[in-house]
């Protein structure tokens, strides 16, 4: 029997029609025993729940915190690392660095478009997962908000958050929340993977002297204050009997 299937024994004088009286995603365990959520571990509107909003709260703090101070200061760091990295244009090593930079992002959206293949979300579903997508992305149009001079190597003149960051962190973030509303056997390998792929990204801008540490940081930290809340924020994909209804395999 599949794991999404209810289970409700009929005993002693209990009718069969009693298994309407029972949500799906529950069980009857017996006169006087409590119902048992299936999934259990997703609790609606629970203690997760707001602790992931309450994380998403966090970075997106310490995201303007760090926007404010660096939009007219260089830290010590960020300075030293850019000083360090000395990569002559039209060198071997600067080519390598602008194709990790460029095949990192199309590595986050190819997984991405193989986790929604795989998940196909619906209706609601799709528009939420749509939605999420342009908010994260959307964390690098706030380069044009804190206005912060970029390094030497910067083209545009803005560098904070670093735009290739915040794209590849959103596509990133949206295919992890994709994985782990629809297809959870999937979400540790997604997770690696487009984790990798997107510190790749981020080493990449550095090495190209067209953003500091700190942008990247800043990006990463953007988009998961963006991804965090979202999810926070949508009750449905909480509510236990609704996972158990749109994880069930489709023909």
């Amino acid at each position: 029997m599949p794991e999404s299937s209810p289970i409700v024994p009929v005993r002693d004088g209990q009718a069969a029609d009693s298994a309407a009286k029972v949500g799906p995603g529950r069980r009857i365990n017996g006169p006087g025993e409590p119902e048992e959520k299936v999934n259990d571990h997703l609790p609606s509107t629970g203690r997760k729940r707001h602790l992931v909003g309450i994380a998403g709260a966090g970075c997106a703090l310490a995201f303007v915190v760090l926007g404010v101070l660096v939009s007219a200061w260089v830290p010590p760091l960020d300075r030293m690392i850019i000083d360090g990295v000395q990569i002559p244009p039209g060198s071997v090593l600067h080519q390598a660095s602008l194709a990790v930079s460029t095949i990192g992002v199309l590595a986050c959206l190819a997984i991405l478009v193989a986790v929604a293949v795989r998940a196909r979300p619906r209706g609601v579903d799709l528009l939420l997962c749509a939605g999420f997508l342009l908010l994260c992305a959307a964390v690098a149009v706030l380069q044009f908000v804190f206005q912060r001079p970029g390094p030497p190597g910067q083209p545009l003149g803005f560098s904070f958050p670093s735009g290739h960051a915040s794209i590849s962190g959103a596509l990133a973030v949206t295919s992890v929340v994709i994985a782990a509303v629809f297809v959870r056997s999937w979400l540790r390998a997604v997770l690696i993977l487009q984790c990798t792929a997107v510190l790749f990204t981020m080493a990449a801008r550095i090495a190209l002297a067209e953003h500091y540490l700190s942008d990247v940081v800043g990006a990463a930290l953007g988009v998961c204050a963006v991804g965090l809340l979202g999810v926070a924020a949508v009750k449905r994909w909480w509510t236990a009997d609704t996972r158990l209804a749109i994880s069930r395999p489709r023909p």
